[in-house]
C-alpha cells in the first residue's frame, strides 16, 4: 500500500536488488553507505547476496538470497514476487549484474517481467555503468591477445546491450547515473524521449570522521598511496615503473599499495622490470575495515589511481579519498575526467604513460604549496556529493515519482 495521504508523508517502503559486503565490487559498498543515510523513516528491504555480512537497523531489512551468477537475477525475481508491493522498487545495474556479464544482456527480460508483475511501483534504475564499444573492446583486449577476436566480440556485446539498456529505460520510471558524461553517453543510442527519465546524482563520497588535516608535515619521508583490489586494469605496472623513475632523483619517498590480489601483480611486473623496482614500498595485501583504511589514507601525502580502464562510470576508489583533503594524480579515463579538471582540483595523465606520471609525481613532491592548493580544491569541488547529501537527493526523487502517481491516481476518480 502505498505510504502517501492527503496532507501526510509517512515514509516510503522501498525495495532494493543489490550487493552488499563481501560482494567484492564497489556496488556493494555504494549500497551500504546510500541507505544508511536515508531517513528512519521509510522501510528498506534489500534483497541482497546470500553471504551479505552486512547488519540490519530498525528500518533496513536484507533479504539474503542469490549467489552472483547468471542464476542470481531470476533467485531475486521470484524473492521480490513473494513481498508486499513497495512503493519504489530500486535497482542497481553495473556491467557485471549481479555477477555475470550476461546478466546485463538479459536485463531487459528480467524488467518485463518485474515490470509486468509490478505494475503500481515506480522502478528506479541505477545505472552504474554505461555500455561503449571502445571500452568494452579495450577491456576485452587486455584480456585476450588476439584483438582480431576482440573487436567483433565488443561490437556484438555493445548492440546486445544498447538494445537491453534501451528496452530496460522503457520499462522504468527513472533512470538515475552518476556524471554528466554518463548522461551524454546514453544520449548517443536512448531515443531522445527518453532522456527526460534521466537524473544525474553524483557518487556520494565518504565523509571522514574526526578528521582534522594537519599543517605542514614534519615527516622525513613523502608517502604516496594507491589503494583497491588489484587486477592489471588498476595500472599498477605504469605505478610501479613512475616510482622506479622517482626513486632515482628523491630518496624520500616511500609508496604504499594496500588492497588484495597485490602480491601477485607485483610479482609478475618486478619480473618484468628485471627484479628491480629500485623504490621503497610497502605493501599491505588485504581488504581493510573502514577505520584502519582511514588511518593509511591521513597518513598519505599524494593519492595516485593510475587506471586504465575505458568504462564510463563513476570511481568508488576517488570518492572514498576526496574529502580527505589530499593531492590527487589520476588517469585521464572518462570515470575521473568526468569529474576532475587537470590542474584544478587534481594532475591528469596519460593512462598508461609512466614517464608522464613520474612528472606529475616529481613536481608535487618537490612543491609543497601546488600539494596544499590542490587538497583544498578536491575538497571543495566534492562537498556537495557528501553521502548524506545524495542520500537527500535520491528520497526527493522517489518523493516525486510517488506523487506523480498519486496525480495521476486522482485524476482518473
Amino acid at each position: 500500500m502505498p505510504r502517501l495521504r492527503i496532507g501526510v508523508y509517512s515514509g516510503m517502503y522501498i525495495i532494493s536488488l543489490a550487493p552488499t559486503p563481501p560482494y567484492r565490487s564497489g556496488l556493494s559498498h555504494y549500497v551500504l553507505y546510500l541507505y544508511f543515510n536515508f531517513s528512519p523513516h521509510h522501510k528498506i528491504n534489500i534483497i541482497t547476496n546470500k553471504d551479505s555480512s552486512v547488519f540490519q537497523s530498525s528500518n533496513i531489512t536484507l533479504s539474503k538470497t542469490f549467489t552472483p551468477g547468471v542464476g542470481a537475477p531470476w533467485a531475486c525475481l521470484r524473492k521480490i514476487l513473494t513481498q508486499e508491493r513497495p512503493d519504489i522498487l530500486h535497482l542497481h545495474v553495473e556491467y557485471s549484474f549481479l555477477g555475470s556479464w550476461l546478466n546485463f544482456i538479459s536485463l531487459s527480460l528480467f524488467m518485463i517481467i518485474l515490470r509486468t508483475a509490478c505494475r503500481s511501483c515506480k522502478i528506479v534504475t541505477t545505472l552504474h555503468g554505461v555500455p561503449r564499444y571502445w571500452s568494452i573492446y579495450f577491456y576485452l583486449k587486455t584480456k585476450s591477445r588476439l584483438s582480431s577476436v576482440s573487436k567483433p566480440i565488443a561490437l556484438i556485446y555493445t548492440i546486445l546491450s544498447y538494445i537491453s539498456v534501451s528496452l530496460s529505460f522503457a520499462l522504468s520510471d527513472a533512470v538515475i547515473v552518476h556524471t554528466e558524461l554518463m548522461k551524454s553517453a546514453l544520449a548517443s543510442f536512448i531515443p531522445r524521449n527518453m532522456l527526460s527519465k534521466v537524473h544525474v546524482i553524483p557518487h556520494g563520497s565518504y565523509e571522514p570522521r574526526n578528521y582534522m588535516k594537519n599543517s605542514r608535515s614534519n615527516k622525513d619521508s613523502i608517502i604516496v598511496l594507491t589503494f583497491g583490489y588489484q587486477r592489471p586494469s588498476k595500472g599498477l605496472k605504469t605505478l610501479l615503473r613512475a616510482a622506479r623513475e622517482v626513486s632515482r632523483r628523491a630518496t624520500n619517498v616511500k609508496f604504499m599499495i594496500v588492497g588484495e590480489h597485490i602480491q601477485r601483480n607485483l610479482e609478475r611486473e618486478e619480473k618484468l622490470m628485471g627484479n628491480d623496482i629500485g623504490a621503497k614500498i610497502e605493501i599491505i595485501n588485504s581488504f581493510l575495515k573502514d577505520e584502519d583504511l582511514d588511518e593509511i589514507i591521513k597518513k598519505a601525502d599524494i593519492i595516485v589511481l593510475p587506471y586504465e580502464d575505458m568504462f564510463y562510470e563513476s570511481s568508488g576508489a576517488l570518492h572514498r579519498v576526496v574529502l580527505f583533503g589530499k593531492a590527487l594524480i589520476c588517469s585521464n579515463v572518462p570515470r575521473f575526467r568526468s569529474c576532475l579538471n587537470h590542474g584544478e582540483n587534481a594532475l591528469l595523465f596519460r593512462p598508461g604513460d609512466y614517464v608522464e606520471l613520474a612528472t606529475h609525481l616529481s613536481k608535487l613532491i618537490n612543491d609543497y604549496s601546488l600539494r596544499e592548493q590542490l587538497s583544498k580544491r578536491i575538497v571543495e569541488s566534492f562537498l556537495h556529493t557528501r553521502w548524506k547529501i545524495v542520500a537527500r537527493k535520491h528520497e526527493q526523487l522517489f518523493l516525486e515519482l510517488l506523487i506523480s502517481r498519486y496525480k495521476d491516481v486522482t485524476k482518473g476518480r
